[in-house]
């Protein structure tokens, strides 16, 4: 159990480390994020769980990231509380540190 909590705290740290610091302007993925959410306009469905949202990222990140690092011993239930518990980190994450 306490693995899953840590993959779920992983994932959700690594999506808002990419929100919040890796696309800002003058970082490294800066050009990558402008591209697509400004030059390109693009759709909610790629914008959300690409860049925009913590919580979609978070959720995308557990979702994938289940099904790569345990696809020889997966089990559906603990997958989609991998998928909820990296959603409610996000939550308390945009608690204790909302957007600027």
């Amino acid at each position: 159990m306490f693995e899953i909590i840590l993959f779920s705290l992983l994932c959700t740290c690594a999506a808002w480390v990419l929100k919040n610091i890796l696309t800002a302007p003058g970082m490294i993925l800066w050009p990558l994020y402008n591209l697509i959410i400004n030059k390109w306009k693009a759709a909610d469905w790629i914008a959300k769980p690409t860049f925009e949202c913590i919580y979609c990222m978070s959720g995308q990140w557990a979702l994938w990231g289940y099904l790569a690092v345990y696809y020889d011993c997966y089990n559906g239930m603990i997958h989609i509380l991998t998928i909820t518990t990296s959603i409610a980190f996000a939550y308390v994450i945009q608690i204790l540190h909302p957007d600027e």
